[in-house]
Formats: C-alpha cells, structure tokens, sequence
C-alpha cells in the first residue's frame, strides 16, 4: 500500500543547532593588488556549525565557520619604480579562515518560512603564499629549493548578516524525509560578511564575503 509522508509535529520556533554547507567568493579590500598578482578571486566551500541557547521568536547562540581558498598568479617585480609580472616566478596562495561568532537571529512568522540572522566575532586564518620558479626554467634545481614559502597566522573582526528562506513550501516530502536524521527545516541561505583585518602589517585579509549556503536545522 501507498504511504504517505507525515509531516513531523513541531512545537519549538528554532532548533538547537543548525549546520551550513555552501560556498562563498571574497573580494579582498586591497583587491588592486590581488587582482594585479592573483586574478580574480576564486569561490571556496564554507562549512558552519551553530547552537542556539533558547527556543522564542528570537535566540541567541555561538557558532564556527571554517572555509578555504585558493589562488595562483605570478610574482611582482619593482623596477626602477614601475610595477611588472615576474613570468618566471609562479605565486600559490592558500587561506584557511576559522570563525568564532555570537549569533542572533529572528523571524516575526511561526511557520518560519523567513529567518533574519545577524553575527559579530573573531578570524583566526591561517594563510600560506608559495614562490616556485618555473618548471622549465635551465637554473632550476629541485623542487624544494626553488620554493619560497611565506606563512602564518592572521587575525580579524567579523561582522555578517544572512536571510534564510525554507525550502519546506518548495519540497515538502524531501524535507520531511530527513525527520529520521533529526533534521527539521532546510534552508537556502544568502549571506554577506565584513571582516577586518587586526594589527596586520604586510599580508593584509580583510575582505568582503558573499555567499550562500544549505542551512540544516536540528529539532
């Protein structure tokens, strides 16, 4: 015989935890010089984990972001005061950004169809720039000694919103399904973030994120 799909009985506003999978493109503040070297920037994956202290038609909570970039240019070489590509001297940049937030969010419908999110807090990124001559180069020796590494640890403020839209009224049967899993809602989430870099002195990351994500509440 047929079953149907029932939908789960839901007294709570918001659930205790709500997990983000997307992805996001930065625009770097200094983005002259990035473009100069690396291009434009590249989109990266983005993961978040949050829980939430309360149940009401607003809560508030702590929350972790993580992501990862990734861009490939060429070096630059000063010249008699002119700024050129160094066609021999391939650049690789790596950023690993990990968020710490205090989260607030809030919406006037008990369906929840629409949620208003708003979040502050620290980066820590850990970012990575490697210097290779190139490959074909004659005055290449081996790998390891062409490579010059520049590395560490940078530290910034955040400062983000987001509006999260239920796919429930779109799907209803897929998200139902995932009741079993303990997931209540999902939402699509598009975002945008200011993040300032803190006593940085040459590698500066502050930026501007836009991006969007697959939200997953828990019940």
């Amino acid at each position: 015989s047929k079953q149907e799909t029932v939908e789960p009985s839901r007294e709570k506003i918001f659930g205790d935890y709500r997990i983000h999978i997307g992805a996001a493109l930065p625009e770097y503040d200094h983005s002259a010089e990035y473009e100069l070297i690396y291009g434009k920037p590249s989109v990266g994956p983005t993961f978040g984990l949050d829980y939430f202290f309360f149940d009401w038609f607003a809560t508030v909570g702590l929350g972790f972001r993580a992501s990862y970039f990734s861009d490939s240019g060429k070096a630059l070489v000063v010249s008699g005061g002119n700024v050129s590509k160094d066609d021999e001297g391939k650049v690789e940049l790596t950023v690993l950004p990990l968020q710490l937030l205090a989260i607030m969010e809030a919406t006037p419908f008990t369906a929840k169809w629409m949620v208003l999110s708003g979040w502050f807090g620290m980066e820590y990124a850990y970012f990575q720039e490697v210097r290779a001559d190139d490959e074909d180069s004659e005055a290449s020796e081996t790998s390891e000694e062409q490579k010059l590494t520049n590395s560490g640890w940078r530290n910034a403020s955040i400062l983000g919103v987001a509006l999260s839209f239920s796919l429930k009224g779109l799907d209803p049967t897929s998200v139902n399904s995932m009741a079993s899993m303990g997931i209540s809602d999902v939402f699509l989430t598009p975002y945008v973030e200011v993040i300032k870099e803190t006593g940085s002195e040459q590698f500066d990351l502050s930026r501007r994120m836009i991006g969007a994500a697959f939200t997953f509440e828990t019940f």
